[in-house]
Order: C-alpha cells, then structure tokens, then sequence
C-alpha cells in the first residue's frame, strides 16, 4: 500500500469537510449566503502535496455540495476584476460597477503527518485540518479535521 495521500484521499476530505463546514451553525443560521474566501492550506509535512491543486479541489466540491448555502470568492481574479472595472468606468458605463466582494469568512488548513516504523511494517498518519475565521473579528467559527492511517509490511530484505 502506498503511503502517500492519494487523489481518492483528497476527494473524500474535500467531500467531509465540505459537508462539515456547511452544516455548521455560523453557516446554518445566517439569512443570506456567507461570502467566503480561501487562503493557502499549510504543508506541515516531509512530503511534496500540491496545496494549490486540493485548493482547487476543495473549491470544487464546496461550490458542488453547497447548492448556493455559501458564496466563494476567487481572490486570483482580483487583479482582473479591479482593471475591468476601471475600463468600464472610462468607457462611461460606471453605474452597476462593483468590485471585488469582501469576504465574511477566510477558510484555511493544515497538513501534518506522522510516521512510526517497527521492523518489517510502517505506519504513517495524517490529519488535515480546516476552520473558519470571521473575517471582522477573527473568531473562529467552525474547524474540524479528517485523519486517515496506511500500513505498510514490507519484505525482509527491503
């Protein structure tokens, strides 16, 4: 068994934690859907995981499984955005212009792992982490975690 995290990994804590953080109360309870934005998901491990690549996952079953509950900012498009709009005002159609929405919340995570090896078998557990901050007041709203553990036996002689 390989011990390294796996797309189909990646695909099922983007789904709990999706399903997680939209359920929870700051979320549940609010009139209107909560704007939220992404920021960068720390690697705290030895191993080389493409943080922007399950972003992008994560991005995508939150729009998916979300149907409409919370609104995802794209902070890549800022930039784009902000020039477009200053276009439109010199071409005399400013009225209607918005620029980039301001978050209500910044979701954020965390990658760690760790490994035990006893003779012939190997085990590495790895916990990924996410919360919810208030983007006003800092506090955080919601946070939860998803853990999984690969063993690996190895011959002797390997």
């Amino acid at each position: 068994m390989e011990l390294g995290l796996t797309s189909q990994d990646f695909r099922s804590v983007a789904q709990y934690i999706t399903r997680s953080m939209i359920q929870c109360s700051a979320l549940a309870q609010r009139s209107s859907p909560p704007r939220i934005a992404f920021q960068a998901v720390r690697n705290n491990t030895s191993e080389l995981i493409n943080t922007d690549m399950f972003l992008d996952r994560m991005r995508s079953e939150m729009v998916r499984f979300s149907e409409g509950r919370a609104l995802f900012l794209d902070r890549e498009l800022v930039d784009a955005v902000e020039s477009e709009n200053r276009a439109r005002r010199r071409g005399g159609s400013a009225a209607g212009d918005t620029g980039p929405l301001a978050a209500d919340y910044f979701l954020t995570g965390q990658v760690d792992d760790i490994g035990t090896t006893a003779g012939t078998e190997r085990i590495k557990y790895w916990r990924l982490s996410f919360r919810l901050t208030d983007a006003k007041s800092t506090l955080v709203v919601w946070q939860d975690d998803y853990e999984i553990k690969k063993y690996e036996r190895r011959a002797l002689g390997q």
